[in-house]
This record gives C-alpha cells, sequence and structure tokens, in this order.
C-alpha cells in the first residue's frame, strides 16, 4: 500500500467503533474495537496510546485478534500453526501486546484454542432477536442479526472504487436488508442540487421526476438542512408521490424512509427506501438505517479520497493535465488498441515558442499563469475523449485517439491559431506543433511513437516555428529526416 492507502487502512477501528456505538448493548465492544490497534509501547494506531492508557479489553482483543490472524487463512498466505502464532506473541510483550496478557496467553492450553476455533467454525456468530433488549422489538419488521449488519458492512464497505459502491448500496438495501426499493441520491452543495447516482426496484416514475432536482422545495428537503431522517409510513400521504400516480402504479409499496449520508458532518447524499407494506419502519428501525446512512456517508467520503490521491498520481499540479507517467500507460493502451481494432491514432507534441524569454522577461509566476491559460485553450480544443499531458516545462502531448492524419492536422492546426489569438496577460504567444499517425505502420511503444512526434516538432521548429509539422510516412526505422507537410502561421 502507499501512504494514502495506510491512511485509509488505518481508519477502520474508528468505522467499527461506529457501526457498533449507537447499538446499546454493544457500546462496550465498540470502545474495544476502536483500541484493538493500540500497541503497548504507544506505536499504535488511531491515538497512539501508552501501556495502561489501553482499555484493558482492547489489550486483550489485541491478543485474541494476532492469534486469529495467524491461524487462519488469508489471500496472501495459508494458515500457520499454533506453535508459530505462540511464538510471535511471546515474541510481541512489551511493544505490541501487553506483558501480563501475553502471559495468561501462554497458560491456556493448545488444545483450548483447538477447541474454540472448532465450535467457531462449527456454528455461525448470530443475535437472534430474543437476544436484543427487549425495549427495542416491536411487530413491525425482524431486526437484523449481527450476521446480516456484516453481510451489508460488507457490501457498501468492501470497495474504494466510488462508482462499485454506489451501485452496490441500494442492492444491499434491497437484497440484504429486505427493502422494496432503494435509491441513493449525491448532493452536490455547489449547486444545492441532489442527482439519482443508483437504484434498485426504483419506481420509473420517481426515476423521471427525479433524476436531477434542486433541494429547495423538496419533500424531504429537512433530509438535506438538518441532516436527520424522514419517514412517512404511506406512501398515499405523500402529495408528490400521489400526483405520480405512485400507490396505484406501484401498490407494492408501503412506507417511505429518506436517511442523511453523512461523513464528518457534511451530508454528501440521500438514501431513499420504500418497505412492502405500510406502517413498517418503527423507531429502532430508523435508528438503523440513520447508522447504515453515516456509515455509507464515510465509504462515500474514502472512495472520494482514494480518487483524489489516485488523480495526484497521474496529474502535473501545476496545468491539470496529466503526466508523463499515465500518458505512457495510455499510450500504450491505444497502441493495444490500434493492433486490435486497426482504430486510428494521433499524437500532437506541442511546444510553447521561446517560452524562457517570456518567463525571463514576466517571471515565472507569469509564465505559470500562461501555462495554466494554454491548456485552457487546449482543452476546448479537443474532444473529451481526448488526453493532454504535460512532459515537460512548456511541452505538451495531445492523444487522439480514432483520429486520422487529415484529422490530426486539422486539430493541431486550430490549437495552433487559438493560442495565437488568445489574449496573454503579458502579450502574445505561440506553439509550434509535430504531429504523426499510426497507420499501415505502427510503433510497438509509446517512446517510439513520442520520438517520432519529436522530430516533427524539431522539423517545424527548425522552419521559423507557430506552425505545424506533420510525419506523413511511418518508416520501420526512424530515418534522418522526417517526411513532412508544414502548415504555417505568420
Amino acid at each position: 500500500l502507499n501512504e494514502g492507502e495506510w491512511e485509509i487502512m488505518r481508519r477502520h477501528p474508528e468505522w467499527g467503533q461506529h457501526i457498533l456505538e449507537r447499538i446499546p448493548f454493544l457500546e462496550a465492544a465498540a470502545r474495544i474495537v476502536y483500541a484493538h490497534h493500540e500497541r503497548w509501547d504507544g506505536a499504535g494506531y488511531p491515538r497512539g496510546l501508552l501501556g495502561e492508557s489501553i482499555p484493558l479489553g482492547a489489550r486483550l482483543f489485541a491478543v485474541a485478534d494476532a492469534y486469529d490472524a495467524i491461524t487462519s487463512d488469508r489471500p496472501y498466505r495459508a494458515a500457520r500453526s499454533y506453535a508459530v502464532a505462540r511464538s510471535e506473541i511471546e515474541a510481541g510483550a512489551g511493544g505490541q501486546f501487553a506483558p501480563h496478557v501475553v502471559e495468561a496467553f501462554l497458560e491456556i492450553p493448545e488444545a483450548v484454542w483447538h477447541s474454540l476455533r472448532q465450535q467457531a467454525g462449527s456454528r455461525p456468530l448470530e443475535t437472534r432477536i430474543a437476544d436484543w433488549p427487549s425495549q427495542a422489538i416491536t411487530a413491525s419488521a425482524p431486526v437484523p442479526d449481527l450476521a446480516t449488519l456484516n453481510r451489508l458492512i460488507q457490501a457498501v464497505g468492501g470497495t474504494l472504487e466510488l462508482e462499485q459502491l454506489l451501485v452496490e448500496t441500494p442492492r444491499a438495501m434491497v437484497e440484504v436488508l429486505g427493502a422494496a426499493a432503494a435509491a441513493l441520491f449525491l448532493y452536490s452543495p455547489e449547486t444545492d442540487m441532489l442527482e439519482l447516482a443508483a437504484e434498485r426496484g426504483w419506481p420509473e416514475a420517481l426515476k423521471t421526476h427525479f433524476s436531477r432536482f434542486p433541494v429547495k422545495g423538496f419533500h424531504n428537503e429537512r433530509v438535506v438542512r438538518e441532516a436527520c431522517a424522514q419517514l412517512v409510513d404511506d406512501i398515499g400521504d405523500v402529495q408528490r408521490f400521489v400526483a405520480l400516480d405512485l400507490p396505484q402504479l406501484r401498490p407494492d409499496l408501503g412506507a417511505y424512509l429518506c436517511v442523511p449520508l453523512k461523513a464528518k458532518g457534511k451530508v454528501l447524499g440521500l438514501l431513499g427506501l420504500f418497505s412492502h407494506r405500510p406502517n413498517t419502519f418503527a423507531q429502532h428501525d430508523v435508528t438503523l438505517y440513520e447508522t447504515v446512512g453515516e456509515q455509507i456517508g464515510m465509504a462515500i467520503a474514502n472512495a472520494r479520497q482514494y480518487e483524489a490521491v489516485q488523480q495526484l498520481a497521474i496529474t502535473d499540479s501545476l496545468t491539470g493535465t496529466y503526466n508523463r507517467r499515465y500518458l505512457y500507460d495510455f499510450l500504450a493502451r491505444e497502441l493495444g488498441r490500434c493492433d486490435r481494432y486497426e482504430h486510428g491514432l494521433s499524437v500532437l507534441l506541442l511546444d510553447i515558442d521561446h517560452f524562457k524569454d517570456y518567463n525571463d522577461a514576466h517571471g515565472h509566476l507569469a509564465g505559470d499563469e500562461a501555462l495554466r491559460q494554454i491548456v485552457a485553450v487546449l482543452r476546448r480544443g479537443v474532444r473529451h475523449v481526448d488526453l493532454i499531458a504535460r512532459v515537460g516545462g512548456e511541452e505538451f502531448v495531445i492523444v487522439l485517439p480514432e483520429t486520422p492524419p487529415p484529422g490530426a492536422h486539422a486539430t493541431a492546426d486550430r490549437l495552433r491559431v487559438a493560442i495565437e489569438a488568445h489574449p496573454f496577460p503579458h502579450g502574445r504567444l505561440t506553439a509550434s506543433l509535430g504531429t504523426v499517425s499510426c497507420r499501415d505502420t505502427r510503433p510497438t511503444d509509446p517512446e517510439t511513437l513520442l520520438t517520432m512526434a519529436d522530430r516533427a516538432l524539431y522539423h517545424a521548429k527548425r522552419n521559423g516555428r507557430n506552425c505545424v509539422s506533420v510525419w506523413d510516412d511511418m518508416p520501420a526505422e526512424l530515418p534522418g529526416e522526417p517526411n513532412t507537410q508544414l502548415s504555417q502561421g505568420k
């Protein structure tokens, strides 16, 4: 894992605590979960607690957790023996583990551990309704057991890919918790709009009417503004639903519950749930779904953070374009597509003319702003499927998938003209471009393709700059001079 991924991974005690702390009879367990990766020597996480400041339950659980991890199969290795586990735990006394807890562990005979594992393997962990506090039980709906909650958390929290998370959430609400239909809406505070992101069994009338809509005036506006759940016992009591003939079109739907998806006090979206019958959701259901909503909210926030970290790894910090690393990966994939499907592929290599003089005359901050404006010009001049990458101080590569030579030449000249006409703050700038297209003969690697584009760019610079030079023929060996066509500005 990289540092960003480690940071996310180390938050799992916090998530575990949050899952459990709102279930009354698991409050004590929640505190243990939160501290179970603290170390006796203070080098643990999330709080770096030291020695006796670690709750006793967490000190005990840390040893049991380590024993279970060592003696269980993992995706990256097979289970190891009791002897290995005993040796590793004994070695961790005073560092990872509390010495007195390790002493207690060592006093337990091996046969007892084998017996406990055999019992755990033959009897799944579950909590029956009878085990729940009596005041939480109503006749309205079955209370999910811990195995069900575990399946739910695995379903919605088992990925850092945002799209997969969005799809899995409504599916889990229907298949795991038994909702009649479910939908997830993402909230944009910048526009104060909600947008349908994913659904399972959602009524067609609502898909159309609520695909994207303003929060102001929404019948569940309070859920966004106050971050609280809103329950309607019968969909016939919602005027908007009645106006859309929902009770007649979907008689299988009863009550409706809308809960916020929250992370760090901010509402990221809404989860809408229909039950099969009216008056189905009791207060403990609302509390459960609010807790689930917070877990989903945190999962969305983490997935977005993961996407941001991934994006930072492949983008240029100054201009927001892709970097050389991502460019090479993208070109390798596109060259593969060319081989398989005989698609066209063109590459433009662009260099700002005399940019050093511009920097020297006006300063590097002015030069940085000019580069950002150039990128804005480039983005307006290409398609959304095209890729822009910065490969040097003032050099950019534009990749044009499925673009033949005439289209590449036209795009390059259009970009050249647009840069020349752009009103930069400190005066006119121009660009030289070299283009190359994959046709009958194709390079097998990005380096060769970019070398050809670079040779064409060199030809454009040698011919007066502010022009486009085209590698007209794709030879198997690179000659001393490219066969070029020249398009030149003034």
